[in-house]
């Protein structure tokens, strides 16, 4: 157990990242603050929590005024200041982010800014997860200099919160993760590798445009994200800088072929028009690796844990 116990405030912390991030956190012994306003009923994330004496929660937005009020309760409390902010919370599904554009950018906007202030009233970083998304679709290999080119008002809006936590935070961390692959309590269906793999374990077929089949796009395994997470809270990572985080570039058709590797059956529907979010660009994460952090997962084991998860889960 971690020695030096930190106090950190986690919100989104129900999600998929943010379920297992927690999990992870308390498991070092450290203190752990979730802010979420269950507005995707992920209670199970919650599921026992309560028990232990590090782990607070509040349920509300983070930028309610209430939740300063309620942090600063806790943080007198135990005597304790906040260590880090990880801002995990905000609406995503970047395919459905067409329908609901000014709801979503109003809501990640305004909860970013207060992230932001959180932060800075406690004088301590904000680690902020972005997306790859904001790259959009791209000939070329992508690094953190490469030209932003967003192509849903999801990407859109991380590229405005990448801008107000660089001119306005005092000590961020910025990390552009890759799709994120693998099972946790909070997880969603709505990306790629967990929607194609739900659709195989209730025997339905998954629908790839066309075109799109050999489209290359970058993904981050679960533990992986968790480890780069965890690595940009510790003093290895620079304030003040952005990093590409991701496990491997892959395509649908490397996805689906491990799938059905291992379940033995996997039907694909080709369609002419256009599904989800796909577009083609690969991502470098060469100046994440420099300061010292290395996946160490991979797309076929995130997809057979996910299989197994969702197979054999007892809890």
């Amino acid at each position: 157990m971690n020695t030096q116990v930190k106090t950190y405030l986690v919100s989104g912390g129900l999600g998929h990242i943010g379920s297992s991030l927690i999990t992870k956190l308390l498991g070092s012994g450290h203190r752990v603050i979730v802010v979420d306003d269950l507005s995707t009923q992920r209670f199970s994330s919650l599921f026992g929590k309560f028990h232990n004496k590090n782990f607070y929660f509040i349920n509300d937005t983070l930028q309610s005024k209430l939740v300063v009020h309620e942090i600063k309760k806790i943080l007198d409390k135990t005597s304790n200041n906040l260590d880090a902010v990880v801002h995990l919370a905000a609406q995503t599904n970047a395919a459905d982010s067409f329908d609901r554009e000014a709801e979503l950018k109003k809501n990640n906007i305004e909860a970013t800014h207060a992230a932001i202030d959180i932060s800075n009233a406690a004088n301590c970083t904000l680690v902020y997860p972005s997306s790859t998304s904001v790259y959009g679709e791209n000939s070329d290999r992508v690094t953190e200099k490469s030209i932003v080119n967003p192509q849903s008002p999801y990407a859109e809006s991380k590229i405005v919160e990448e801008k107000l936590v660089f001119e306005n935070s005092s000590m961020p961390i910025i990390l552009r993760l890759g799709t994120i692959a693998g099972p946790s309590t909070g997880m969603r269906f709505h990306t790629a590798v967990n929607s194609f793999v739900w659709k195989s374990i209730i025997g339905q077929p998954v629908t790839i445009w066309t075109t799109a089949y050999d489209q290359k796009r970058p993904y981050l395994c679960l533990s992986d994200a968790l480890n780069a997470l965890e690595h940009s809270l510790s003093s290895k990572t620079q304030r003040g800088e952005t990093y590409n985080v991701l496990t491997e570039n892959s395509t649908p058709r490397a996805i689906c072929e491990m799938i059905t590797e291992i379940t033995g059956k996997f039907e694909i529907k080709f369609v002419d028009n256009r599904i989800m979010n796909q577009l083609s660009y690969e991502v470098s994460a060469e100046k994440f690796r420099q300061t010292g952090y290395a996946a160490t997962s991979n797309l076929r084991k995130a997809i057979g844990d996910t299989i197994e998860f969702l197979k054999n889960n007892k809890h």
